[in-house]
């Protein structure tokens, strides 16, 4: 009975190893030039917004927690979810 459970173990183990195996030589290939300048691009222009915008959203976040800490309307202290 223990030589079934080692032999299905091993079995299991083997498998579980091949299927990992064949999963990391799936998950890397190559990118071609035009994925890689499409990314490129793609990270250029998020680099170009937050540096473009970045001070106008942190001082409108700011201006909103003012606001939100001087008007008349209560906080709950009560989480929302």
């Amino acid at each position: 009975m223990a030589e079934k459970t080692i032999s299905r173990m091993a079995c299991a183990a083997t498998l579980l190893l091949a299927a990992f195996a064949s999963s990391t030589v799936r998950s890397q290939q190559k990118i071609d030039n035009y994925n890689r300048d499409r990314a490129r691009a793609i990270l250029h222009d998020a680099y170009d917004n937050v540096k473009k915008h970045y001070f106008m959203i942190r001082n409108f976040t700011a201006w909103i927690l003012t606001r939100a800490s001087t008007s008349s309307i209560k906080r709950s202290s009560k989480p929302l979810l």
